[in-house]
């Protein structure tokens, strides 16, 4: 790696895109210190981008900056200056810089061996990071991905034709996987916030053959656009967006898109299902693609977690089953076996949160409709 020091010219194009805001007269120059040194401290202490900054074209200086910052050395050729050049803006430029392989390798955070699983039966090798226990753990998902695969499957029954599914909260992409070989000829689009774990989904949904109907984007999903601060845990799955009172606690700022945005951006014109699980974070996500929902008539299978719909996002449970009841029309839930979904006998919020703490202890999954045609008996 280039032992470059740490000059004023080093330490603006750092900041630009470690920050993605221009550096502030008051930051004082550490003296001998080296731009690796100064990376890792902008690294440690993420700071609210400048859109100005951030929706910037990349210039030439920018791309070979890149270089330098994230991967400590030269661009090769002339050829991947005017690749960098060609991705529309700085925000993009420093997310793929931060997804590569060679960067992540510098700071101890590659990504461990493969690791082999079944996903609906078939064999599927994924990668993630050693110390993560939702990696370590990926062999326990089966039933659910199951679960979620015969949704996905009643939900074609219902509707013929090849319609799109989103994955809001994508991790390391088993989901998107398991939904893409669940529904063969439908694309997918996954959704990740996290940085790193959108990359790492990125590779997995390639390795395990299913880069052709799969797309994978970096970005947080709420009521509106722009950027959001973020939290990566070490439990990858629990990574979460912050609210304003917390964003000190944040390792990140993450692009932030609607759901409404995202299906314009793809071209989601028939959105048929919809995972949804961002810790917390769903109603908000709700608010940003209702209108898309509702004349798409999407299914949307969603974690409902007590827990962190209180720690992470603030949210009021009781509230926001209120909130459901009055602009979603149906709600269905798992049976007591765990098993069959089943259509729940009205809008009730406090009767279905005492059984929702006290028996399935504060974490399900449920499933919100515009159209009941899918949970008719299949004949």
């Amino acid at each position: 790696m280039l032992d470059l020091a740490a000059t004023p010219e080093a330490a603006a194009w750092a900041t630009r895109l470690l920050h993605l805001r221009e550096r502030s007269a008051a930051e004082a120059l550490v003296p001998g210190e080296t731009l690796r040194a100064l990376r890792g401290r902008l690294l440690a202490s993420p700071a609210e981008p400048d859109p100005a900054v951030a929706d910037a074209p990349v210039s030439r200086d920018a791309a070979i900056w890149a270089y330098r910052v994230f991967l400590g050395r030269e661009p090769e050729n002339e050829a991947v200056i005017a690749a960098c050049v060609a991705v529309p803006d700085l925000a993009r430029l420093a997310a793929n810089f931060r997804a590569e392989r060679e960067f992540l390798a510098q700071d101890g955070m590659e990504p461990e061996g493969e690791r082999a699983i079944e996903v609906l039966g078939l064999p599927a090798r994924f990668a993630g990071f050693p110390a993560d226990p939702y990696f370590r753990g990926l062999h326990t998902l089966g039933p659910g991905l199951e679960r979620l695969a015969a949704l996905a499957r009643r939900v074609a029954h219902a509707r013929p034709g090849p319609f799109q599914l989103l994955d809001v909260g994508a991790c390391l992409g088993v989901t998107a996987v398991a939904l893409a070989r669940a529904l063969p000829g439908h694309r997918v689009v996954a959704v990740e916030a996290a940085p790193r774990l959108a990359a790492l989904a990125g590779r997995n949904v390639e390795r395990n053959g299913c880069a052709g109907a799969v797309a994978v984007e970096n970005a947080a999903v709420g009521a509106a656009n722009g950027r959001a601060a973020f939290r990566e845990e070490r439990f990858s799955a629990g990574s979460h967006l912050l609210t304003p009172a917390e964003q000190e606690a944040a390792t990140d700022w993450v692009p932030m898109t609607t759901l409404a945005a995202l299906a314009a951006r793809h071209g989601l014109d028939d959105l048929g299902l919809v995972k949804l699980d961002i810790e917390g974070f769903e109603r908000h996500a709700l608010e940003g693609g209702l209108e898309l929902l509702a004349r798409s008539r999407a299914v949307v299978h969603m974690e409902f977690n007590t827990w962190a719909q209180l720690a992470m996002s603030n949210t009021n449970p009781r509230h926001f089953l209120e909130w459901l009841g009055r602009n979603v029309p149906h709600l269905h839930a798992l049976d007591a076996d765990g098993e069959a979904w089943t259509r729940m006998a009205g809008w009730a919020a406090l009767p279905f949160l005492h059984r929702h703490l006290v028996e399935r202890r504060s974490v399900e999954d449920i499933v919100l409709s515009w159209d009941d045609s899918w949970a008719a008996p299949r004949q």
